[in-house]
């Protein structure tokens, strides 16, 4: 064939250019090889050129198995259609025309194609599902095999699907998969409409995804959905830490049914708890509030031991239950509302409060064992047993400005066995016994008289029928400002046994019996304390302790203002205690010193030193006294420069060889019931006019 190529510009007319257009079109449909010129040196694909460009595309595409060869006849109509014979894939060979159906006759059929070896194998791999083609199986014994799809499948990562969202709920509706690295805080809601319907499914499901760390990110959440009822008990035995984990609810308060609390903690212990931890475990952050029906049929609230751990969020506990929050075995429970740290006396946290563990049926927190509570502004209040706070073998527990009031039938506070106890500024009122600190246990109840801090402090120890504070067995208590008035039972406030009480500027008044009360050895401070209407502003009872009261008012006591005896001692100097029945009294080997006190306007004796009581009221007012302004049957008094105008009976009386030194004092138009400076089988007046 005569090829001109001209060269000339498309469009042309030339019969020579026409010519060898004929002759390409011819070449394109004819030609057995791929390309062909055109007259302007252009190379262009053939018919056989094309086919073989879209049998490869197919070929791209991947092998497509249409069957076994033995199962035939099989129809190829696609280059990439493989078929399987004798355990080889076999592919058409370029050069054979399809469609192409096999004649069953593989010493015939064999010619027309090609064995493609483990090409098909890579390919299946390389698919998706190709993981499910390989098995493995682990060392050691009772390993099982499996494919290396099921294990990787258990294992998701952020690369994994398509949004965050996505990928959640791929673990959400599957328990065996794992979310890797994952990088995002989430909330899994429980209840109706919600992801889970109990508790436990959630936090096993959160266990599972848990995110990486990431500076600033915020808590996980479990959240509670409207009307969620809690039918089910939150165990943490294995020592797991689901501390990153916040329970939160939709409700105010979460009804707990107790009927599915029925697993002990602790048989030893008694411990039966909604939520419980063991084993070095850590609870999930208990983020809203919780309550039982009636404490009558309540399991416990919240239970840690053995090294494991609690935390709750302000205003956050559980209501009603038998007993509230146990924290036993070098455990720790804590729940502080931010802002205690500012503006002095906690105002920083404006009026937020801490755990709420209220109207337990016995406990509302039980601490023992080295364990620690840091629980500031919590409520433990209306506890129906022994004790409502409850500290003991060396633990300690931080309550600043908590209410453990209305104890009725037993201690609020109760710290004991060598634990230590800060509440400041708290309200232990209405009780049996506000405070009490028992065999070297220290308590700090220091508080206000006024001030911002009272609406936590409340009553503070006032209205309590046995004491307002306590302190027995070598223990201390700090009690300065404290008001534990109009106490019904022994005392305002009492020691014995060697133990201290410091209740300067505090206040006992109108107490049924003794406003402040020593015993055994116990040392009280109660200077500047106001003690006035009290049956006994203040008794001493046993040496070598007694009653430091310097400035004390004791005004209107109905028995006595001071009483000390059997070697107790009081020191009211400078103190009032004007209008009592008997000013001071000491007796039985008792002392008490009353230097410039006001002890006028006594409806009986203003001092009375009785059976080897010793009384100091040297420049005291011993003024209008209702009968006696000194009477010494058998004691001692100093009475130097005191005034004891205004008697209606005696101003100065001895009995029994009772001596008074009465040098430079005031009797007034009361006569003496003795001869001054005359030894008298009554005794002895030493009086010398000023």
């Amino acid at each position: 064939m005569i090829v001109f190529r001209t060269m000339n510009p498309v469009g042309s007319n030339s019969p020579k250019d026409l010519s060898d257009n004929a002759s390409t079109f011819d070449e394109v449909c004819t030609s057995p090889l791929p390309w062909a010129e055109n007259r302007v040196g252009r190379k262009i694909l053939t018919l056989v050129g094309q086919q073989f460009e879209i049998d490869e595309a197919i070929r791209g595409i991947g092998y497509s198995r249409i069957g076994d060869y033995d199962s035939g006849p099989l129809t190829i109509s696609l280059p990439n259609q493989v078929f399987s014979k004798d355990g080889e894939f076999w592919i058409a060979k370029p050069t054979l025309e399809l469609p192409y159906t096999t004649v069953e006759n593989w010493a015939i059929d064999e010619a027309f194609f090609n064995p493609i070896g483990d090409a098909m194998l890579r390919q299946e791999l390389a698919a998706p599902p190709g993981s499910s083609l390989v098995r493995f199986i682990p060392s050691g014994p009772g390993a099982l095999s499996r494919t290396l799809q099921e294990k990787i499948r258990e294992i998701i990562g952020p690369g994994d699907y398509s949004s965050q969202a996505e990928a959640e709920s791929a673990v959400v509706s599957d328990p065996s998969k794992f979310f890797l690295n994952n990088p995002t805080a989430f909330t899994l809601t429980v209840g109706a409409g919600g992801q889970f319907s109990t508790i436990l499914a959630a936090l096993e499901a959160a266990v599972r995804m848990r995110p990486t760390y990431t500076n600033g990110a915020g808590m996980c959440k479990v959240h509670l959905l409207p009307g969620f009822v809690v039918r089910e008990q939150v165990l943490i035995l294995s020592g797991h830490d689901l501390g990153w984990i916040r329970i939160t609810s939709a409700d105010a308060s979460v009804l707990i049914d107790p009927d599915y609390v029925t697993t002990y903690l602790s048989v030893a212990d008694d411990s039966i708890p909604a939520f419980g931890a063991d084993n070095g475990s850590v609870l999930p952050v208990l983020g809203c509030q919780f309550h039982y029906a009636s404490n009558l049929t309540a399991k416990d609230g919240v239970a840690v031991m053995g090294g494991s751990k609690s935390a709750l969020m302000p205003s956050c506990g559980i209501d009603n239950c038998r007993r509230g929050f146990l924290i036993f075995y070098k455990s720790e429970g804590h729940c502080y509302p931010r802002g205690l740290t500012q503006g002095g006396d906690g105002t920083g946290a404006g009026t937020a409060v801490g755990a709420r563990f209220r109207n337990c049926r016995l406990r509302g927190l039980h601490v023992a064992y080295g364990s620690d509570a840091a629980l500031g502004r919590s409520d433990f209040s209306q506890s129906q047993g022994d004790v409502g706070v409850y500290i003991i073998w060396n633990s300690r527990a931080d309550l600043y400005q908590s209410n453990a009031s209305y104890a009725i039938n037993g201690t609020a506070f109760l710290c004991r066995d060598g634990s230590n106890l800060n509440c400041r500024e708290s309200n232990g009122s209405h009780s049996k016994r506000a405070f009490h600190a028992l065999h070297d246990a220290r308590i700090n109840a220091r508080s206000r008289i006024t001030g911002p801090t009272m609406i936590w402090i409340g009553d503070g120890a006032m209205y309590c029928s046995e004491y307002g504070v306590l302190s027995s067995g070598n223990s201390h208590v700090e009690a300065s400002e404290l008001n534990a008035s109009f106490c019904t039972g022994s005392a305002g406030i009492s020691a014995s046994d060697t133990s201290t009480i410091s209740f300067i500027d505090g206040v006992a008044q109108s107490c049924t019996n003794r406003g402040v009360w020593s015993q055994n050895g116990a040392i009280i401070s109660a200077v500047r304390a106001n003690v006035s209407g009290s049956k006994i502003g203040l008794e001493a009872f046993g040496g070598p302790g007694g009653i430091s009261a310097e400035d004390v008012i004791a005004i209107g006591c109905s028995v006595a203002g001071a009483l000390a005896y059997k070697g107790g001692k009081i020191d009211v100097s400078a103190g009032n205690l004007s209008g009592c029945a008997r000013g001071i009294e000491p007796r039985d080997g008792g002392e008490i010193s009353a230097r410039g006190a006001n002890i006028s306007g006594c409806t009986d004796r203003a001092c009375s030193a009785i059976d080897g009581g010793r009384a100091n009221v040297q420049e005291a007012n011993l003024q209008n006294a209702g009968s006696r302004a000194i009477t010494c049957r058998g004691g001692d008094v100093v009475a130097t420069g005191a005034n004891c105008t205004g008697a209606v009976n005696w101003a100065v009386e001895v009995e029994d060889g009772g001596i008074v030194k009465f040098v430079g004092g005031i009797p007034g138009a009361a006569p003496f019931n003795v001869p001054i400076n005359t030894v008298s089988s009554k005794g002895i007046i030493f009086h010398q006019e000023p």
